[in-house]
Formats: C-alpha cells, structure tokens, sequence
C-alpha cells in the first residue's frame, strides 16, 4: 500500500475545528450532534498507527525513544503557551468562578483534565480531550510493537474488532453507572473518560489496517460520483445534528455514539479515497487545519475572556463578540505556529527514522 501526503486531513481538521469554535460559541444554538473531537480522533488513530507500522515494516522495530521526542516537540510548546495564557486570563473570564486554577494548570499538563470534574478546570476544560489522545499515545506503540503487529492480518483486524466492542460496552457501563463510579473531584465521566472516548482512535486504526489490508488504491477514480454523493450526505448529517442533537443528551450517551462513530469514520474513509477533493483540499480549510491544533488549544482562554464584553439580549453585540472571538482565536493561533510550532516541527525532523515514505503526519 503507497502512503502519500492526504491533504483531505488538513481540510477535516479545518472543518472540524471550525465547527468547534461555533458549538463553543453557539450559545447553545449549535447543540453537538456528531462530534468534532471524534473526527480528531479517528484520523489521529489512522496516522500514527500508519507511521508506526511503516516504521516496523522497514525497520522490524519501533524506536519509542524518537516516537515520544517527535510527540512531545509537536505537542507540549503550543500546551505550554495555552496553559500559561489560560492561567493569566483565569480571573478576568467566565465560567472560572468556582474553579480550581492551580489544579485544572495541573491537570492540563500532566493530561488528567478528563478524570476530575470539569467544572473545577474554568477555562480549560476544553483540555480533555486531548488528555485522551495523550493516554492513547502512552499505551498504542507499546501494544502495536508487542502484539498487534504480530498478529496476521485476518487476527489483527478482530483483535481491533474487540477492542472496539469493549470500550463501547465499558461506555454503556460507564452511562449507567456514573452516579457510583465518583469518588470526590475524580470520576469515570461516559462523556471524557479515556476508555470512554478511545473507540474512535481504535475505529481509525482498524481502518487503516483494513484498507492495507485490500491493498487500497487512492482515489478509486471510477467511483468518484458515488463517493461525491455519499460526501454530501454526510456533510448533511453533520449539519443536521449540529443544530438539532445534543451530543450530551442520552441517545447519544446510551449508544448513540455508535452511530457517530460511523459517520465519522465514514468520513474520513472519504477523505482517503479523495485526497484531492477540491472542498476538503481548498486554501481556506487547509490553510485553518494547518493550524487547528492552536485554534483548539487557544479558543476557549479567548472566548471565555471575551464574554466580558457580551451585552445580552443584542444580537450586533453578539455578531461583533463572536467576529473577535473567532478573529484573535485564529490569529493567536496562526503566531503561535509561525513563531514556535513550525521552528520545533523542524527540530522534530531531526528525530524522525529514516524509512522510505511520503506521507507526513503532525
């Protein structure tokens, strides 16, 4: 299977943190539906377990050393810099009052902000999720290197099967259960909980394993006017559900997720087949999923110090407070990977194994 540069990811991403930032800033008018983080998820789970057996396939090993350099370089500064603006903005923003600053600092940089309750983390709860992404990075090439590339192809893909099964019934359990599994400040929360939203990262991988697995061919140019109607459908849903659903209303808790989790996985099985797609590859949502790690980690610091200057109850107040919402979002988050994440992503180059490659991931 040839990997190569999909730039339909960066587009995902450009979409997908777009539409965070409108659920953040939506007042509850964009109610949640299918989730962004999932989409995060399911490519993040597609990449790195993509990296990570090229890197055994070539080399019949995986230097975890360098795996976790390369992680921490394109990870912690741009953290670093959300957490300190975030501590300093703590007391001029909403939502803060009855949080704990020193420990949501904490729990933002040793990645437990999705085990304690969230609103003790004022304006970094957002940090959750990628508290979960930073536990599957801790454990996946660990289990990839010992057991999972080890496995046949057929094995393989049902072990992955049951790994996805048992965290959606460990989900199911954690719903109905969530009023005993709290104990003080910590909680097993069906929403935030790692093994509660790492089904996705194990959906990603799986699909990468069985697209290797088919010997995938990119693009599949015959196709192209099905897939063309399926994107749309499911550009469809995803409206839908953003004004319509509650991500946090019990459907969804109760298993509803699953129905999520094929549709974005259906998408970003899409955005393979499509790596070119000329909406998903435009300037503008490539350009924003450059840099929608900043847009994430920044926004809501931001938003949360501008609701100072919301007057209720008038919508060109609303208008103007959201434009600068997103505008210094956006604009903090451009800065931020010019001046420190594009210098380190090029120290991050340093630490990478020499295999023969062509696709990238950040």
């Amino acid at each position: 299977m040839k990997n190569r540069y999909l730039g339909s990811f960066d587009g995902l991403r450009g979409m997908a943190v777009m539409l965070l930032m409108g659920y953040h800033g939506s007042y509850g008018f964009l109610q949640g539906g299918v989730p962004r983080v999932d989409l995060f998820s399911v490519m993040s789970g597609y990449l790195i377990t993509m990296l990570l057996y090229r890197e055994y396939q070539a080399t019949g090993n995986i230097d975890f050393k360098k795996f976790y350099i390369r992680r921490a370089l394109r990870l912690l500064p741009a953290l670093f810099a959300c957490v300190l603006l975030s501590y300093f903005l703590w007391p001029y923003s909403a939502e803060t009052e009855r949080g704990d600053r020193m420990l949501a600092t904490m729990a933002s940089l040793f990645y437990f902000s999705n085990l304690i309750t969230d609103y003790l983390l004022g304006n970094m709860n957002h940090l959750w999720s990628l508290a979960v992404e930073e536990h599957f990075y801790f454990v996946w090439p660990f289990f990839t290197y010992f057991f999972l590339f080890r496995l046949s192809d057929k094995n393989r893909l049902m072990a992955l099967g049951g790994v996805v099964i048992f965290l959606q019934l460990f989900r199911l359990a954690a719903f109905f259960n969530q009023d005993q599994w709290h104990h003080g400040i910590f909680l097993i929360d069906p929403y935030a909980f790692t093994l509660c939203r790492s089904d996705c990262i194990v959906l990603g991988a799986m699909l990468f394993f069985v697209l290797y697995r088919k010997q995938f061919n990119y693009g599949w140019p015959e196709s192209e006017a099905i897939d063309k109607y399926i994107l749309s459908a499911l550009a469809l849903i995803f409206i839908v559900s953003a004004l319509a659903l509650s991500w946090t209303g019990p459907f969804w808790l109760m298993g509803g997720f699953t129905i999520t989790n094929m549709i974005v996985t259906g998408t970003v099985l899409m955005a393979v087949r499509n790596p070119n797609n000329p909406v998903m590859t435009s300037k503008l949502f490539t350009w924003v999923g450059k840099r929608s790690y900043g847009i994430y980690l920044y926004h809501m610091p931001i938003f949360l110090f501008m609701e100072r200057y919301r007057i209720h109850h008038s919508y060109l107040n609303l208008a103007i407070v959201t434009l600068a919402r997103f505008s210094v979002s956006i604009g903090v988050a451009a800065l931020s990977y010019q001046y420190l994440e594009l210098p380190l992503l090029r120290v991050k180059e340093r630490f990478k194994v020499k295999v023969n490659r062509t696709v990238e991931a950040t």
